[in-house]
């Protein structure tokens, strides 16, 4: 993980998805005690979204993307 909002997040990944793609988020060892941090508004440890923007990044080995997600509202 990037960075992340309320709204969504930034990670890197070794797939690059197409802008519009539905996607499943499930963040793995991800303790409780992090879970308490103030800092944590808007961080979701499983979620749906969609990929808004996949950028490949060039300072990394080849076949790394960066990957902008707008998370769905629940109902």
């Amino acid at each position: 993980m990037v960075n992340y909002c309320e709204g969504g997040c930034c990670f890197e990944t070794g797939v690059a998805y197409k802008p519009g793609t539905s996607i499943y988020l499930r963040v793995e060892g991800f303790s409780k005690k992090a879970s308490e941090l103030p800092l944590q508004n808007g961080f979701r440890t499983e979620t749906l979204g969609e990929v808004k923007w996949c950028k490949e990044i060039p300072r990394v080995k080849s076949n790394t993307y960066e990957i902008g997600v707008k998370y769905y509202q629940p109902y």
